[in-house]
């Protein structure tokens, strides 16, 4: 049997309590968190925990708050230690600023994936690609269907 439960917007100062209120309830698990560009600067930030007591099943619940410009998303690794990584990596591709943010390393929230020489953050809409366009007015993909179809020939080779 599974559970899986998606939350209505969490106002942004309320998400790090109710992280917490998840785990006291068995939510112990740590799954992902990451974003999306909703646009005008704004990022919405999921993440998803999960009960893992009872063996064969699955109660699930994603967290999601929206973080404007200028507002600073409080840290889970408090709670959930395994958010580090998910959390230095939202960072760095969406610049997400996260407050409070806690690691082994002490090191604090650092670069994760990128090499030093990559200015800006390029999962956000606004981002501008080498080639020189944002990635919002990027070209749609080139489609992998063949301009027609060949069918093999009776009792020979394809």
């Amino acid at each position: 049997m599974s559970e899986l439960a998606v939350e209505p917007e969490l106002p942004l100062e309320k998400w790090r309590a109710e992280a917490g209120r998840a785990h006291e309830a068995g939510h112990t698990w740590f799954g992902w968190l990451t974003a999306f560009d909703a646009g005008e600067g704004d990022l919405v930030v999921l993440a998803q925990v999960a009960d893992p007591s009872v063996p064969g099943s699955l109660r699930a619940r994603t967290l999601v708050t929206r973080v404007r410009p200028g507002e600073r998303l409080e840290s889970l690794t408090s709670i959930y230690p395994g958010a580090a990584w998910c959390e230095r990596e939202t960072a760095e591709l969406f610049g997400l600023a996260v407050e409070g943010f806690e690691d082994p390393s002490g090191l604090g929230l650092r670069r994760l994936l990128l090499p030093p020489d990559v200015e800006g953050h390029p999962l956000r809409k606004d981002f501008t690609l080498p080639s020189g366009g944002p990635t919002s007015e990027r070209p749609p993909e080139p489609t992998s269907e063949p301009s027609h179809v060949q069918t093999p020939t009776q009792g020979g080779a394809p």
